[in-house]
């Protein structure tokens, strides 16, 4: 039976391709900080208070994403989540935590260390005619206090804001606490897409999953919530 057993052998897993985004990795980054050159996509969460809402969306960030120091796949095969925060050192510390107690981890981060000020600048940057009546829609609408999520092959700069790459923006202001754990699962599949700005995944569905849940508002958030600029 030993000798048997030394004969199983686990299957092969092929490591993803260059540039192919194969997972997403968080990171709490302050003002004197920039994130680190080649990584494969650059996502920031952006709000503007420390709402039940944005709690939700960093606990499912906390529960399901690895930090970026734990990630074991190359920066190049990773979407970085980058965390806005006042202090690295100290954010850093607050999250030792976060994958066990992902929701008492998320609510300091947001209550102590969060930069609601870089939030604000980054918002600025992105809320501008020239990113398109999409992204403007999401800026004006009732649940323009976030959480968003804005994904681009750079990182989101306040002090370029007529920037023309491509995004992707998911506004999950209004997304049902029902629906979180899908909505963010869809983003994450969406992300690892070859055109990963096509909303396909964030279009049906969610559309199945409103019918699921019959919940009414998930209709204007699949319209409403996400937008690319081509």
């Amino acid at each position: 039976m030993l000798t048997l057993a030394g004969c199983i052998s686990l299957p092969r897993v092929n490591p993803p391709l260059k540039g192919q985004i194969a997972d997403s990795a968080y990171q709490a980054l302050d003002r004197t900080t920039a994130p680190a050159p080649g990584y494969g996509l650059y996502t920031v969460l952006l709000t503007r208070s420390a709402s039940r809402q944005a709690t939700r969306v960093l606990t499912e960030v906390f529960a399901t994403v690895p930090a970026a120091d734990e990630a074991g796949l190359a920066p190049e095969n990773l979407n970085l989540i980058v965390l806005p925060v006042k202090d690295a050192a100290a954010a850093r510390a607050a999250l030792a935590s976060a994958r066990e107690a992902p929701d008492p981890t998320a609510v300091a981060l947001l209550r102590k260390h969060y930069d609601y000020g870089q939030a604000a600048l980054l918002l600025a940057a992105l809320c501008r005619p020239e990113r398109g009546t999409a992204v403007m829609r999401i800026c004006s609408s009732a649940a323009a206090d976030g959480p968003i999520l804005v994904t681009s092959m750079r990182p989101l700069d306040p002090a370029s804001p007529l920037s023309s790459q491509r995004l992707l923006v998911v506004d999950l202001g209004a997304t049902p606490a029902a629906a979180m754990g899908e909505v963010m699962a869809a983003y994450r599949r969406q992300i690892k897409r070859t055109d990963w700005a096509d909303r396909a995944e964030m279009g049906w569905r969610l559309t199945v999953l409103n019918r699921a849940l019959e919940v009414a508002s998930l209709l204007p958030f699949i319209s409403k919530a996400s937008a690319i600029i081509p």
